[in-house]
């Protein structure tokens, strides 16, 4: 039987977001989940005080984090850090029954939304637990500044490069619709569908692809130009596109002359046909 975990191994395991605060209101130990949770690490958040790292939008939930006496629980609380939300979360705090000067504070994500539960203030539905707001900032903060050097050199080059810099500003914006996306995986969003030629999407995705090979692609296309408009979220569809011609090139990089044939046409009802040829990939 392997030994006994120590109280350390134990505390540094535990799923819950867990701060220990001492007598002057300043956090004196987190745990690994508190530092993910509230997106920095425990050398930055040990002596602080506690109300300058976390709040919940409640008077009564953030007098508590001053209050030595304080025992609580609230459900489905929405928890800040410098103005910033982190989602939705179970808040707890009590004092160490032995030493009263000291408290414990755990705070538990919630990983879907559900019914308020008895929580203290606010709809829950109104908050989940997205991936991380500041992890999303940093992303989209270069991505604006190559959508606007894009800009800046669409304005300075010839008609033959401008093609080029068009699709780095719908790529840029592709992005960052995908961060957006990640934000909100755990609500109940419905599609965005709209009349989209699926052509267009077929050659956008066809050209991100190809301009970011170093060798000869070989994707061909034979599109029936009798097939109208179809409903579909564009974002989404790209993304599928995207994806599926980036596997289709990969599966393709060791023939010497690779082809991958992409087709649309209208067929009633659905077949699918495999073939053997390593190179040839139809899609």
């Amino acid at each position: 039987m392997s030994p006994l975990p120590s109280a350390e191994q134990v505390f540094a395991g535990l799923n819950e977001a867990i701060l220990i605060v001492d007598s002057n209101n300043e956090i004196a130990r987190v745990n690994p989940s508190a530092e993910a949770l509230l997106g920095t690490s425990a050398k930055h958040l040990e002596g602080q005080p506690v109300q300058q790292e976390i709040s919940f939008g409640s008077k009564r939930l953030d007098d508590s984090l001053a209050d030595l006496d304080a025992s609580l629980v609230a459900r489905s609380v929405p928890l800040h850090r410098h103005d910033r939300h982190l989602g939705a979360v179970d808040y707890a705090i009590q004092s160490f029954p032995n030493d009263p000067a000291w408290r414990i504070i755990s705070l538990n994500p919630l990983r879907q939304i559900g019914e308020n539960s008895g929580g203290e203030i606010g709809d829950p539905a109104k908050f989940s637990v997205q991936a991380p707001d500041v992890l999303s900032h940093e992303i989209k903060n270069p991505l604006a500044a190559i959508k606007g050097a894009a800009q800046l050199l669409d304005r300075q080059i010839g008609d033959e490069q401008k093609p080029l810099i068009q699709m780095i500003m719908t790529e840029v914006g592709r992005v960052v619709e995908l961060l957006d996306r990640m934000q909100t995986l755990t609500s109940k969003q419905p599609a965005k569908v709209e009349a989209a030629n699926i052509h267009m999407l077929i050659d956008q995705a066809k050209l991100s692809i190809e301009t970011a090979q170093d060798r000869e692609a070989g994707i061909e296309i034979e599109f029936d130009p009798s097939l109208p408009q179809v409903l579909i979220d564009p974002d989404a569809m790209m993304q599928v596109l995207s994806n599926l011609l980036a596997n289709a090139v990969d599966a393709t990089s060791a023939t010497d002359q690779p082809e991958i044939l992409i087709r649309t046409r209208y067929s009633f009802g659905a077949a699918l046909s495999t073939q053997s040829n390593d190179a040839s990939v139809r899609l």
